[in-house]
């Protein structure tokens, strides 16, 4: 029987294909990836603490990620903006 080794992504395959699934999950850019030794660091901005919470949860999954700190802050864009404002304000609707 053959052994198979698994190789870790080097810290830019995971920064590309982190901030790669955050575009697609959270639809944004706003969000910064660094990845140190498998350690993910994620910092900027999101309309919404779901989205803070859903980019963590989401980096956490990734093969090769052996840790993440999210700094990212939650700050809608007015202040008591309301969920209907948030979701106009990301799909444009």
């Amino acid at each position: 029987m053959q052994e198979v080794l698994s190789v870790a992504p080097s810290d830019s395959e995971l920064e590309s294909r982190a901030r790669s699934i955050l575009r697609w999950k959270i639809r944004f850019n706003a969000v910064h990836v660094a990845a140190v030794s498998g350690h993910v660091t994620l910092s900027g901005e999101v309309i919404s603490a779901l989205d803070r919470e859903t980019a963590e949860h989401t980096i956490r999954k990734l093969g090769g990620v052996v840790g993440v700190t999210n700094s990212i802050i939650a700050s809608p864009r007015h202040p008591g903006s309301t969920l209907s404002e948030c979701s106009e304000a990301r799909f444009g609707r």
